[in-house]
C-alpha cells in the first residue's frame, strides 16, 4: 500500500557525472576534469486517477490478504478445538476399554479352566474367546482414534507433516 501510494507523488532526483575532456574555444584548448550536476523532479502531473486506483486496489489486495489470514486462523482453531476433544473424549474412554478387556481376559481364562474341568461348553468357551477378542480390537481401535487425534493436532499446529504416495514396487 505504501508503494502504491508513493507512486502517486514526484520523486527527486540527483545525477551527475564526471569525466575527463577538452574544451576548444577560439584558438584556446583546455584540458581536464569535467563535471556536472543537477536536480530532477519526475512524476506524475495527470495521471487520470490511475495512481488513486493503484492505491485502492492494493489497499484491496491487503483487505483480501488479512480475510484470508483470519480464516485460516479460525480454521486452525477449529482444527486444534476439535482433535483436543478427540483426544481427551479417546483418552477417557481408553481406561475403560483397558479394564474391560482384561475382564475379558479373565473371563476367558475361567471359562478354558471350567471346560478343561468338564463343567463348561466347548461353546462358552468360544463365546467367551469372540468376547476377549471383540474388546481388544476395541480397545486398538480406540488407541488408533486417540492416535490420529494426536497426529490431526500436531498438523493443526503447524507440524511439519507430508504426505507420501506408498511405494508400489515395495513388497
Amino acid at each position: 500500500m505504501g508503494v502504491a501510494q508513493a507512486e502517486r507523488y514526484p520523486r527527486l532526483r540527483l545525477s551527475g557525472s564526471i569525466g575527463r575532456g577538452i574544451v576548444r574555444a577560439f584558438d584556446t584548448t583546455i584540458k581536464g576534469p569535467q563535471w556536472s550536476i543537477g536536480p530532477g523532479l519526475v512524476g506524475p502531473l495527470f495521471d487520470g486517477g490511475r495512481g488513486a486506483a493503484l492505491v485502492d486496489g492494493a489497499n484491496a489486495r491487503f483487505a483480501e490478504a488479512v480475510a484470508a489470514y483470519r480464516a485460516q486462523a479460525r480454521v486452525a482453531v477449529l482444527e486444534i478445538e476439535s482433535a483436543l476433544t478427540r483426544i481427551d473424549g479417546a483418552g477417557g474412554r481408553l481406561s475403560d476399554a483397558e479394564q474391560a478387556a482384561a475382564a475379558f481376559q479373565r473371563y476367558l481364562r475361567a471359562t478354558q479352566s471350567r471346560y478343561e474341568t468338564g463343567a463348561g461348553s466347548l461353546f462358552e468357551q468360544e463365546e467367551a474367546r469372540r468376547s476377549t477378542l471383540n474388546a481388544a480390537a476395541a480397545l486398538l481401535q480406540l488407541r488408533a482414534e486417540q492416535l490420529a487425534a494426536w497426529i490431526t493436532l500436531y498438523k493443526s499446529l503447524g507440524g511439519d507433516w507430508q504426505e507420501t504416495e506408498p511405494d508400489e514396487a515395495a513388497p
